[in-house]
């Protein structure tokens, strides 16, 4: 049985939603196929991602701390740009697993976890993100950024092949 899944990160200029902004959002589906938005416009990055997500029927959203910082970053910017309310329910409506929060107790990073996996570390840090958007280099921070998603669904793979005692495709 395949959960049609999307797992997806964003990147900022920083961590008030208020006073920063979104700089992209990556996703990967279950059936493999990546999704990379990025824009000078970010009314267009969320426009884009909520299409993606309306265009589909995902079964579930897939994040490392996504719960937490991704999905309310999201709303409050989409707020911002004037975006209908009616975006927010069905992301929220929607079964949400998030690797940090969903696996442990206690928050674990996604470098913890990918080490508690025998995964290698991310290839950077959210400070490099806002580096990159600020030097214009938007194919770096886009492979960071996907980086994190494909390391997330590894994550996310392995945990589930844990608990189920079944193989998972990588």
């Amino acid at each position: 049985m395949i959960i049609r899944h999307l797992v997806f990160d964003i990147e900022t200029t920083g961590l008030d939603p208020v006073t920063s902004r979104i700089t992209c959002i990556c996703a990967k589906d279950s059936a493999g196929n990546e999704h990379l938005f990025s824009d000078k416009d970010e009314k267009k990055i969320i426009h884009d991602f909520i299409m993606l997500f309306k265009s589909n029927d995902f079964v579930s959203l897939v994040s490392a701390n996504g719960k937490d910082f991704d999905v309310p970053f999201i709303f409050i910017r989409a707020f911002l740009n004037g975006f209908d309310n009616s975006v927010f329910k069905e992301i929220s409506d929607t079964v949400h697993f998030d690797v940090i929060n969903d696996i442990s107790k206690k928050k674990v990073s996604l470098n913890n976890l990918a080490r508690l996996y025998n995964f290698p570390i991310k290839s950077g840090n959210g400070l490099q993100a806002i580096e990159y958007w600020q030097k214009g280099e938007i194919q770096d921070l886009l492979k960071y950024c996907m980086d994190d998603v494909r390391l997330t669904e590894k994550v996310y793979k392995k945990y589930l092949r844990i608990v189920s005692n079944k193989e998972y495709k990588e």
